[in-house]
């Protein structure tokens, strides 16, 4: 004799339209993240445990990356648009070369491992 089993319903799917969605997607990032405090907040990282030394070498990568000091003295003076754009070129092309050179340089080292 065959038995039935009750299977509990699937719970139902609520279907959200985008402006729901959205709403919910910008309440979840904004319990994440709070609004800054002040007017520096953005410009300023934490000190977590007293470890100043780490905190520093953070905040100069940060520097590094988004090549600051880099910009800080190409505004100390006015660059004409025909130099820019020439150095610009020059460093697009230096760039796309060490790109290159380093793709080539990890080739010839994979190839050495393969022992050929």
């Amino acid at each position: 004799m065959l038995q039935e089993v009750k299977v509990p319903p699937a719970p139902a799917r609520t279907v959200q339209t985008p402006a729901e969605a959205w709403t919910l997607q910008s309440q979840r990032f904004q319990a994440k993240n709070p609004k800054p405090d002040n007017a520096y907040s953005g410009r300023s990282i934490q000190i977590k445990d007293g470890e100043l030394s780490s905190a520093w070498m953070y905040l100069q990568r940060i520097l590094r990356d988004n090549n600051v000091r880099a910009e800080a003295t190409a505004q100390q003076r006015h660059e004409k648009e025909g130099p820019k754009r020439r150095r610009l070129r020059s460093e697009r092309w230096r760039r796309r070369f060490a790109e290159e050179v380093r793709k080539k340089v990890r080739l010839v080292e994979a190839i050495r491992r393969r022992g050929a």
